[in-house]
């Protein structure tokens, strides 16, 4: 809807002063020559009783205040009229044609979000796709409809069933393959906030295939835009290094639960519908650089279960430069490399379970707990 409204307003701001000078041509050009032709009529004394009538003439309002009295006069008036309806036609034809323009530009996937800022990127496709977009929103209760891009090469009529959902109708669609640089930019990738990119589970490709589609996004959106938050979706483990490399920020393995009954384990901790939920929680400043037990009884206090720590959140890419700066603080070469060492080290989000009870709480980590919501 906003990019129908800036669409027309556009239209409007280019076509007003000409759709204005034509209508001041016309009305002043029939006025005067009503003025002339109807000298004799005791309605139109003046050429503002002239440029009245024509102007509820043109705007076919038609108050019958005036009436013409010679038949010249009715002939202007008629074509005075004809000339409001054309113009009027004209711009609402016009105005249709963009609106039409629009939606079916929209529905092909061909509009451009490259100056959409803050937004979520969704990449690939999945079985249940729209169930699983609505899942997405209504977890979280601060990411609109509108601020999600889709991109990928789907087939229209099942881009369209998620445009024709009602619930899901404002979202945005990129048509194209989500590794292409020029279709990333389309999506916006420049001034995204986070993209995540999901492994094709409907069996229309090998998973091998998947993999290294989204290995090859990975590179190709670090490379336009390293701020940005990344979640890839793989099957295969042995893809995992590739995407580390690639410093993703959060790496999900399609198979880490398959085992059975582990998986409804996991089902529960994470069920939107229950009283307990496993969930992550930004740790209050004051508890960085205290020990883990000192968290671990404050969120016990609170009768919550705190059963580990998870490092280095956000943007992998800042985080290691943060590192790197911090390492070559030190004037001493060898606690500089041992420094450097350490950050080659490092991992995105990762999970520290049931760490010792003096373990150190690092900046920019969550608290991983088991409340009850």
């Amino acid at each position: 809807m906003k990019k129908i409204i800036k669409k027309i307003v556009y239209f409007l701001s280019l076509s007003i002063t000409k759709f204005f000078l034509l209508f001041l041509f016309l009305i002043l050009l029939f006025s005067l020559v009503i003025l002339i032709t109807e000298k004799n009529n005791s309605d139109i004394n003046n050429f503002f009783d002239s440029l009245w009538f024509i102007i509820v003439s043109l705007t076919t309002t038609g108050y019958g205040d005036i009436i013409p009295s010679t038949n010249n006069g009715k002939l202007i008036t008629l074509i005075a009229i004809l000339a409001g309806i054309i113009l009027t036609a004209i711009i609402t034809g016009e105005l249709a044609s963009i609106i039409i323009e629009i939606r079916e530009k929209r529905g092909k996937g061909l509009m451009n979000f490259s100056k959409k800022k803050n937004h979520i990127i969704i990449c690939g496709w999945k079985n249940d796709f729209a169930n699983f977009l609505k899942e997405l929103i209504n977890k979280n209760e601060n990411l609109n409809i509108s601020d999600i891009v889709l991109i990928n090469n789907e087939q229209l009529e099942n881009i369209q069933s998620i445009l024709a959902d009602p619930f899901l109708s404002s979202i945005n669609y990129v048509h194209g393959e989500y590794f292409d640089e020029g279709v990333l930019i389309r999506g916006g990738i420049i001034n995204a906030k986070k993209v995540l990119i999901l492994a094709d589970d409907t069996g229309r490709y090998s998973q091998s295939e998947i993999d290294s589609k989204n290995v090859m996004a990975v590179l190709t959106i670090e490379k336009i835009n390293k701020n940005i938050y990344i979640c890839a979706e793989i099957f295969d483990p042995k893809f995992k290094k590739y995407l580390q490399q690639s410093h993703c920020d959060e790496i999900i393995l399609s198979k880490d639960f398959s085992e059975s009954g582990f998986s409804n384990i996991i089902q529960e901790f994470i069920n939107p519908n229950k009283d307990t939920r496993l969930k992550t929680e930004i740790i209050d400043e004051k508890f960085i650089g205290k020990i883990f037990l000192e968290l671990f009884n404050y969120y016990l206090e609170k009768n919550i279960i705190l059963i580990g720590i998870l490092e280095n959140i956000g943007n992998f890419y800042i985080r290691k430069t943060e590192a790197i700066n911090e390492a070559q603080k030190t004037p001493d070469i060898s606690k500089l490399v041992e420094n450097l060492k350490l950050i080659k080290k490092l991992k995105a989000n990762e999970p520290i379970l049931n760490p010792p009870k003096d373990y150190i709480i690092k900046p920019k980590s969550s608290a991983i707990v088991l409340k009850r919501v």
